[in-house]
């Protein structure tokens, strides 16, 4: 089920919280760059809302993410 590789305490934990439904409203991943934070929340997402597959399209999802600021002159001053 679950597509990212590693964070299998963060996946315990997740699980539990799940099946205890204890999940709160929004989590934030942090981190290093390329190290499958995003994978990770669509697994959340995908067994939370109990879906064989992740759905990109499901009504429930929003996805949030910084704004691209490159050619934006305020974001270099």
């Amino acid at each position: 089920m679950w597509r990212a590789i590693g964070f299998n305490k963060q996946k315990e934990i997740f699980k539990n919280l799940i099946n205890n439904g204890e999940l709160s409203h929004a989590y934030v991943f942090q981190g290093p760059e390329q190290i499958g934070k995003k994978l990770f929340a669509q697994d959340v997402f995908t067994y939370a809302n109990k879906l064989s597959e992740f759905n990109s399209h499901h009504p429930d999802l929003l996805v949030l993410s910084p704004k691209d600021t490159e050619g934006d002159i305020s974001a270099r001053l």
